[in-house]
């Protein structure tokens, strides 16, 4: 079974990307389900080229959009049988079982779960570098803030030394004699 993009079957049906996104949507709403890629995007099928075609050529005179919609949707929607044989020849074959929704849920979470245990890691060796950077910044202030401190007391010894002189200076010299 070959898939199809939106691009693909613009180009097959001969209607425009936003038209067949717009369709798509409109029989969605009715309940016909597309494939879905492990993104979310629409994969498309043989059947759905079908429904696609036959939206385009439907008479749009005499119905609207919505309705058109709804009853190629409700043309091609598995329905139940009430003759008791299962399921009625109308159905949507190519639609994805739950088992196959399950098993696509299953590989996303795997996914999901892979890239939050990356996540958590990263986050790890992230706090690991923070600390280790925080460390440094720390013992750097502390070296700084000693370097400050001894040469403010430094300056603060050479301030006294200057001082002292300077009182010396201004006594009179007979002083300074009389000392000796």
């Amino acid at each position: 079974m070959e898939n199809y993009s939106t691009k693909d079957i613009a180009n097959i049906t001969d209607i425009a990307e936003s038209t067949v996104r717009k369709y798509a949507q409109l029989l969605e709403k009715q309940g016909y389900i597309f494939n879905r890629n492990i993104s979310g995007n629409r994969i498309f099928n043989e059947q759905d080229i079908k429904v696609f075609l036959e939206f385009k050529m439907f008479p749009k005179s005499d119905n609207s959009v919505d309705d058109i919609a709804s009853i190629i949707a409700t043309k091609y929607i598995a329905r139940p049988d009430t003759n008791g044989s299962g399921v009625s020849d109308n159905t949507q074959a190519n639609q994805p079982s739950e088992r196959d929704m399950l098993v696509d849920l299953v590989k996303k979470v795997d996914i999901l779960t892979d890239m939050n245990e990356k996540q958590n890691k990263f986050n790890e060796e992230l706090l690991k570098r923070l600390e280790q950077q925080q460390k440094y910044i720390d013992s750097k202030l502390n070296e700084r803030d000693k370097i400050l401190l001894e040469s403010l007391r430094q300056s603060q010894e050479t301030q006294r030394l200057l001082a002292a002189t300077a009182e010396e200076k201004k006594k009179p010299w007979w002083t300074k004699i009389l000392k000796k």
